[in-house]
Order: structure tokens, then sequence, then C-alpha cells
């Protein structure tokens, strides 16, 4: 059984900061897949590694603004799909993905927006922000970058653009850790433009937070994405301030290896799943996820990550029990009301049924 692909075809690179690609692409005669935005794509290796792998991408592009599909990728220390996006991809060359997924979008009622982003971390944040501006409603957006220096600020030119269109709407704060003479004069677009050196900490991140939202803060949306540090910092900060599950938003880029139970805990099961119109059945041996016994068995369904964070693999259990682990907690099927991924869930009844819509 095969997944649905889109075939990608290059049709433009740019480079935003160095070591990174802006991946424009056209969808030959697919047609654009809809999304929302702020979600991303999962490209397909199969000859790049010893093995077959994938490796998801935030979309740059928002729909109803941008025309084209676009990715961007900045190269990372021993990323081998990194590496070959950001220097030997050509224009013509023809990737393939599965369609967009993904959580990290907005909120369908117009709102304060906090925005939080750290280098490769602006691009799901950067394109938020233009789809936040280009629908109705008045809402501030309160914008803070964490970046090293000005020429490591992402659609630097584009933001610029955005903040002198929409002074009245969008705020942005520059916190830059390696900045020099010339930065401020780099980033200033407006005069409401702040620019200044340091790391972000807890207790500054209160502060500012508390300062640009006021009496905003308990109806505003936060969107979180960066390097872990920031993100760790970000979290925590804006809980302590009140933001729950429901309006604190995270992306993040890392892949953690999750904890594995013991097999000796776990029972051989049987899954029923409801999928692609299709009834199908596999077995599962203890110590083996939902998504490994189903690709064992030549059922090719939807993953990415494998880490139980980017949710390509969201299924819906129907009977029986799964307990998912990740790299730091472990979840019953119930406390989710059966809300599973695949990747990370592991039958503790012999009998599991569940739908992939």
């Amino acid at each position: 059984m095969s997944q649905e692909l889109l075939t990608l075809i290059v049709t433009h690179i740019s480079r935003p900061v160095p070591g990174s690609a802006h991946i424009f692409f056209d969808m030959q005669e697919q047609p654009v897949p809809d999304y929302q935005v702020g979600q991303f794509l999962t490209l397909l290796f199969p000859d790049l590694g010893p093995v077959p792998f994938r490796r998801s991408y935030s979309l740059a592009s928002t729909p109803g603004v941008d025309p084209q599909l676009s990715i961007c990728v900045k190269r990372t220390v021993n990323g081998q799909a990194s590496a070959y996006l950001t220097q030997k991809l050509q224009v013509g060359d023809i990737l393939q993905a599965l369609p967009p997924a993904g959580q990290f979008v907005l909120p369908e009622t117009p709102c304060p927006l906090l925005l939080i982003a750290g280098g490769s971390g602006f691009v799901p944040v950067f394109a938020l922000l233009k789809a936040a501006l280009n629908r109705p409603g008045n809402d501030k957006i309160q914008l803070l970058l964490a970046n090293r220096n000005a020429e490591s600020v992402f659609f630097r030119k584009e933001l610029q653009h955005l903040e002198r269109s929409h002074a009245d709407r969008l705020k942005v704060f520059h916190l830059l850790s390696q900045a020099t003479a010339t930065c401020e004069d780099e980033l200033k677009a407006t005069a409401h433009t702040e620019v200044r050196q340091g790391r972000m900490s807890n207790a500054w991140l209160e502060f500012w937070a508390e300062q640009v939202l006021g009496k905003q803060m308990p109806e505003a949306h936060a969107y979180v994405c960066g390097p872990p540090g920031l993100m760790l910092k970000a979290s925590m900060t804006l809980r302590f301030l009140g933001f729950g599950a429901d309006r604190l938003h995270q992306e993040d880029f890392i892949i953690y290896t999750p904890f594995r139970p013991e097999a000796s805990q776990l029972p051989h099961a049987t899954i029923a799943l409801q999928f692609k119109n299709k009834t199908l059945s596999f077995p599962v041996t203890p110590g083996q996820t939902l998504l490994e016994g189903a690709l064992a068995a030549g059922i090719e369904l939807p993953y990415s990550c494998r880490s139980g964070s980017c949710t390509t693999c969201s299924a819906q259990l129907t009977g029986g029990r799964v307990e998912m682990y990740t790299h730091n907690s472990r979840v019953d099927s119930d406390a989710t009301n059966g809300h599973i991924f695949t990747c990370v869930a592991y039958p503790v009844t012999p009998q599991v049924q569940l739908t992939i819509r």
C-alpha cells in the first residue's frame, strides 16, 4: 500500500542567511494541496543514505499570500538532508513529500499574538505573521527575534517591509547575542523597532511580555519556535504568566529519542485498522510500536519524526488501550480520549482497533 505523495519540482532557490536555502516548488500537474499556515512538509529521501529516511521542514509559504509552496532549510551539523538541500539541490530537481501536516497553526478567531523565535525557528513564525497580518482584524502582534547578529536574521528585508506596511499592528524586538555597531541601522525598520544586545533570560522575558501585552495577556496566544534553550525558557516563563496549553503553541525542530518500555511487560497484539476506506489487520509483537508493526506488515502508514512530536502519524483509538512513550513522559490513551501517535504507541491489550483518516 503506498501513501499519497506530492511531486515537487524545484523552481527557485534563494539564500536568506549563510548556510540556508529557501526552496520554491512547482506541483507539476498536481494542484497545490490545501494546507494551513504554520504546517510542515515531510520530504522523502530514499537513496541519500544507507537506508531511506524522512525529514520534516516548516513551510515558509502562506496560503492566500504566496502562490508557491516553499520551505526554508538551515544546514545542521552532520545533517545529511540539510547538507543536500542547502549545498547540492538544484533548480529542476524533483523531490517527493507527504501532504502538509502539523498543529502549529493560528486560532480561527483573530486575537493578540506574541511571537517568539530564534534562528531558523522564524520560518514557520514568519508564515504565521504574514497570515495574521493578511486576515481581517486589527489585533496587535508582538514579535521577539533572538539571533546572533543582523546577518543571521531570516527574511530580514521581507520583515522590514511588513513592519513599515503594518506599523499600527506589528512591533518587532531584536535580541542579538553578538551585536555589531551597525546592527541597529541594518534592522531598524520603523521608530518602533527595538534592537538590543544580550541573551534571553526568564526574568527578562517575563518583564518584556508583561510590558508589551499588558491587559491583553489573558486573551493573547503565544507561538514559540527556535533552539532548545530558547524553547525551554520561553515555555517556562509563559506558563508562569498563565499561558495554558490552549494558548501556548510550540514547534520543536529537535528530534528526541523516545523511551522504550520493557518488551516483557507488553502483550502480543492484533491490530484492526481502518485506513483509506479499507479494513486491515496486522500483528504487533511485544516491544513494537503500532507504526513498526504496520510497516513490518507492509502497510505504509503516514509518519515522519518517529518521536511523537510532529503529529504526522495521528490516529484515533476506537478499541483497546495503548500507552505512548516520548523522551520524557508516558501517556495512557485513556487520558487523550483515544487520540494517539502510532510512532510511540505500544498496545497494552491483546486487541486494538484504530482509525487513520
